[in-house]
């Protein structure tokens, strides 16, 4: 299964007002141990916010649509790993809100899960499929 990729036309880097906070994970002190792990790195949750010209959010709405089935499946970015989450894939957790500055800019907010991935030999985050 091949992730979707955030598109190269809109903002490669969020606002730096990010917020994060562990969801679930073996990294989790309360969370049971189990001698199987099947994750080593926490799941997390976080909001992003990005400022996108009115061109740039209809891209992003049909990439959301598109690309993304209307927001359910899984999507990498190129700018996880400058935010220290080298090897992550993202999923929102609730469709996108925007807040319009003027007729030529908006606020984009996104809130999703960070999932850890699999490394690739090239480096990309992949989803473990289920096959063998």
């Amino acid at each position: 299964m091949a992730l979707a990729i955030w598109p190269a036309t809109l903002p490669q880097a969020p606002l730096l007002d990010f917020e994060a906070a562990p969801r679930a994970g073996t990294l989790d002190p309360e969370e049971a141990r189990h001698p199987m792990r099947t994750r080593t790195y926490p799941e997390h949750e976080a909001t992003f916010h990005f400022v996108m010209t009115m061109a740039q959010w209809a891209t992003f709405c049909a990439f959301y649509e598109d690309a993304l089935n209307g927001g359910c499946a899984p999507f990498a970015a190129p700018w996880l790993p400058d935010i220290q989450y080298t090897h992550h894939f993202l999923r929102f957790v609730e469709p996108p809100t925007d807040q319009t500055y003027n007729r030529r800019h908006t606020k984009v907010t996104i809130k999703v899960e960070v999932i850890a991935g699999v490394p690739l030999v090239d480096g990309s985050p992949a989803l473990w499929t289920g096959g063998e």
